[in-house]
């Protein structure tokens, strides 16, 4: 049988390992709101230790929770782009109603693409 714990850099690997109390707290925060100091993270580690899948599953509990995803790479022009790029086609595909809060990806501002 193949390694499920093998680094394959940002790809979700078929069993997501040692998560569990991360992605709860998160998720509890969430419910929690504005405030709550588990909504904040700094996700750090060496190359490959799964950074960016960690940041996949935060994304996607947010996303199950009801939160409208704005996932970017962190880069210069990076808050332009939300700003100018990303919301705005958020809004135009209907992704959030008016009035309703849109929220930035979660934890780090951006995928790292394994790096």
């Amino acid at each position: 049988m193949r390694n499920p714990c093998m680094p394959t850099l940002g790809v979700t690997p078929p069993v997501l390992v040692g998560r569990a109390a991360e992605l709860q707290a998160f998720r509890e925060a969430l419910a929690q709101g504005p405030g709550s100091p588990a909504r904040a993270m700094v996700v750090t580690g060496p190359r490959g230790t799964g950074k960016t899948v960690l940041l996949n599953a935060v994304e996607r509990a947010a996303a199950q929770s009801g939160w409208v995803v704005a996932a970017v790479t962190t880069r210069p022009g990076m808050a332009a782009e939300l700003t100018h790029t990303e919301l705005p086609r958020l809004l135009a595909d209907g992704a959030a109603d008016v009035g309703r809060p849109i929220r930035s990806r979660p934890g780090l501002c951006g995928r790292d693409g394994g790096r």
